[in-house]
């Protein structure tokens, strides 16, 4: 199968019977409640997705999370029980000394195991997230302290999904925002408030991103001038590599910018340093 086969399958994939609504994903530590709180003060109850958080939390204390959490949205929220089945616009909570996974849109939940206080749920979560939903998959990495969360976002890039890193300086604790945008991995660095927005419009565009068959003729007439925009600011030639996948993870940004001319995102590129680091780095996962 050649590589433009291998990438629509990919993209087709997304499409199960199971799989028909976005899943998003939130990643949190210390300082996260607070960001979620706002985060679904001001999150519409409408959006058609899934949400499931996970947060670090203490193995053998019962967590009051979803108490505290139905104060600030009228979604349900409860603690996920293993092999649920998820629904949309529904909040789930990972339980206090599980990880957990999904698996053909049922929760899964385990027992934690491994070396006392060394854990990466959120990675772990991710990872089964990016498998499951592809291009459906959306991670919003909050404050935390630590680097869970990055692993787990560089799978979701993998797949076409979304990544969605908390500004950190308005983050309580930057560590696991910071390590994600320090990784080159995150799509949008925004401000708790600003988070709903960015969603809702991702998801509306999610058709769209799936259905890229066909690169536009014009982005390959602009692959020079990209190329030539990245070894300027990397140091690094992408000549060589190979265009069916620069031509779809170029087009992946232009969607996700909602830039449709490719002469017009050359100079969004041009006026915009850090989508050049980005998209090098989307390049450099495949």
């Amino acid at each position: 199968m050649n590589s433009n086969a291998e990438n629509q399958s990919r993209l087709d994939s997304t499409e199960p019977g199971n799989a028909d609504f976005p899943v998003i994903g939130i990643g949190a530590s210390a300082g996260g409640l607070e960001a979620l709180n706002e985060l679904f003060t001001v999150m519409p109850v409408d959006t058609g997705s899934a949400f499931v958080v996970i947060q670090h939390l203490a193995p053998l204390k019962e967590s009051a999370m979803s108490e505290l959490l139905a104060r600030y949205t009228t979604m349900p929220v409860r603690q996920a029980t293993d092999n649920e089945e998820i629904k949309p616009n529904t909040v789930y909570l990972i339980p206090p000394g599980k990880n957990m996974s999904i698996l053909n849109g049922n929760l899964q939940l385990m027992d934690m195991v491994g070396v006392s206080g060394v854990h990466h749920p959120v990675d772990l979560f991710f990872n089964t997230l990016a498998k499951d939903r592809h291009s459906k998959a959306i991670s919003v990495i909050l404050s935390g302290t630590g680097t869970d969360g990055t692993l787990g976002a560089r799978s979701i890039k993998e797949e076409f999904g979304l990544v969605i890193a908390q500004k950190p300086e308005e983050a309580k604790y930057d560590g696991m925002p910071r390590s994600v945008i320090d990784a080159g991995l995150a799509d949008f660095i925004l401000p708790v408030s600003e988070i709903p927005a960015r969603l809702i419009e991702y998801i509306h565009r999610i058709p769209e991103l799936i259905s890229i068959s066909q690169v536009p003729d014009g982005i390959t007439k602009s692959l020079p001038k990209i190329i030539t925009l990245i070894r300027n600011s990397t140091g690094n030639d992408f000549s060589f590599y190979k265009e069916s996948t620069l031509l779809r993870r170029i087009g992946r940004r232009m969607v996700i910018h909602q830039i449709s001319d490719p002469e017009q995102y050359v100079r969004f590129l041009q006026e915009n340093p850090k989508e050049i680091s980005v998209l090098f780095n989307e390049l450099l996962i495949n």
